[in-house]
């Protein structure tokens, strides 16, 4: 049991992050570098919105 839950946690941080990832981040999505200014969108489009929620439903 103590598995599972830790495996859901996991699940939702990743799905966390990507939702994150794609609103903000314009390169080095993979966090392969150091993160800098040039890797954050100039103009961000989209919202945060119902990742979160999504991702404990699914």
């Amino acid at each position: 049991m103590e598995c599972a839950i830790e495996s859901i946690k996991q699940y939702v941080r990743t799905a966390n992050y990507l939702s994150a990832a794609q609103i903000y981040l314009m390169n080095n999505c993979l966090l392969e570098q150091p993160l800098t200014f040039a890797d954050i969108k100039p103009r961000l489009l989209g919202h945060w919105g119902t990742c979160p929620g999504i991702a404990k439903t699914r």
